[in-house]
């Protein structure tokens, strides 16, 4: 056999050995990758599980926040409806007053107009009697 031959062989075989190794080396640390491959891909869900716990979170009190805000707006607003309501109120209670004391006061005068033509009626009837019992006299 040529002197290239052996030497090729056992260039092969040297690297097949170095390969054996590396394969045992790597088996050997297999369990040691494992273990930090878990704890990396633990940590990675934990952080992204964190994180949406938070968002959600968050999102969760500012809508809270949002509703509350428009809740008191609408109490506000409805406060702002009653204090409109009791001035209208009371602005048609002084209106049915003035009208109550206006109808009064047109009762009053008609009844003194009545009043006034039954003295005056009353009156010359009065005069008149008056002047028969006169010329009756006489």
């Amino acid at each position: 056999m040529p002197r290239g031959i052996p030497a090729v062989k056992s260039d092969v075989s040297a690297k097949s050995t170095k390969q054996e190794i590396m394969d045992v080396y790597q088996e050997a640390a297999f369990p040691e990758k494992l273990e930090i491959a878990i704890c990396e891909t633990e940590t990675a869900v934990s952080e992204k599980l964190t994180f949406q716990y938070q968002f959600k979170t968050e999102l969760q009190e500012k809508e809270l926040e949002g509703e509350r805000k428009l809740s008191e707006q609408r109490i506000a607003a409805l406060q702002d409806k009653i204090k409109e309501q009791e001035q209208y109120i009371r602005h048609l209670l002084q209106k049915t007053e003035d009208s109550t004391q206006h109808a009064q006061t047109i009762a009053i005068k008609a009844i003194e107009g009545a009043q006034g033509m039954t003295l005056r009626g009353l009156g010359s009837v009065a005069t008149e009697h008056e002047g028969q019992k006169v010329g009756s006299r006489t």
